[in-house]
C-alpha cells in the first residue's frame, strides 16, 4: 500500500513539474529597470520579455527613463529608449508586448506629455474589447 502512495505522489510531482514547465515561458518574463544596461529594450525584448516597464518623471518637458531621481539622466528618454525601438521592432517582428509605464511623479503633468509620447503606438494596440448587440 505504501508503495502505491509514493508511486501517486511521484507521478503527481512529475506531471505538476512537466505541466508547470509547459506553462511559462519567455513571454512570462517582466523585464524592470533594464535601462540601466546599454540597449536596454533591445535586451528585454530579444530575449522574448512579454512585459517591459519603465519608470518616468518628466524634465525639461521631457519623459526621461530612471528608477529614482538622483540618477535621472536627461538624455535617456521613453522615446529613444522604448517607444522608437517599438516602433521598428514590432512592425518588423510583431508579437504581443505590454508596455507598463510607471510615473514616478505627480502623474497630473506627466500623463499630458505620455499621451503625446504614445500616439504613434496606437496603430500597434489590438482592440479587445467585445461589443456587444
Amino acid at each position: 500500500m505504501a508503495r502505491l502512495f509514493y508511486s501517486i505522489i511521484l507521478s503527481l510531482i512529475i506531471f505538476t513539474s512537466v505541466n508547470a514547465q509547459a506553462q511559462y515561458t519567455a513571454a512570462n518574463i517582466h523585464s524592470h529597470n533594464d535601462y540601466t544596461r546599454p540597449n536596454a529594450f533591445y535586451h528585454a525584448f530579444n530575449a522574448g520579455a512579454g512585459a517591459i516597464e519603465a519608470d518616468v518623471y518628466l524634465r525639461n518637458g521631457r519623459l526621461v527613463v530612471s528608477h529614482d531621481t538622483p540618477t535621472v539622466n536627461h538624455y535617456v528618454t521613453l522615446q529613444k529608449m522604448y517607444l522608437e525601438p517599438i516602433l521598428k521592432e514590432m512592425k518588423a517582428h510583431p508579437r504581443p508586448l505590454n508596455l507598463l509605464i510607471d510615473l514616478k511623479e505627480d502623474y497630473s503633468p506627466l500623463l499630458n506629455e505620455l499621451l503625446k509620447e504614445l500616439a504613434p503606438l496606437k496603430k500597434l494596440i489590438k482592440d479587445t474589447t467585445t461589443k456587444t448587440p
